[in-house]
């Protein structure tokens, strides 16, 4: 089940991170220049819980240091990057885009 929740009302959001087993920020907060910016209160994480970010940069956010030092997976934005450019690479060239040397060239490093 798949549940959008307004963070306006922090009750229900919590209600509902309570009970989630995955949790993703899709907005640009913890993005360069906001990364220290974040929507979620760390109290709501929990070791069970798998926390994922889209934002890229930094590769890793401060909702991600904060969920895993609270004990929760994390996933960061990086791979949607990649894959995100392999589609449109192949959808404005017809070709596909070479995915493991743009990983290995451009996504070994910090961005």
């Amino acid at each position: 089940v798949f549940r959008v929740v307004p963070l306006k009302d922090e009750a229900a959001f919590a209600r509902e991170a309570a009970e989630a087993d995955v949790l993703v920020n899709g907005t640009k907060a913890g993005m360069k220049p906001l990364d220290e910016e974040t929507l979620v209160d760390s109290s709501l994480f929990r070791p069970e819980l798998v926390v994922a970010d889209v934002v890229y940069n930094p590769r890793k956010t401060r909702m991600l240091r904060e969920a895993e030092a609270a004990g929760c997976s994390v996933v960061g934005g990086i791979g949607m990057l990649l894959w995100q450019g392999a589609a449109a690479f192949e959808r404005f060239t017809g070709q596909r885009m070479p995915v493991e040397e743009v990983q290995e060239r451009f996504f070994s490093r910090s961005i």
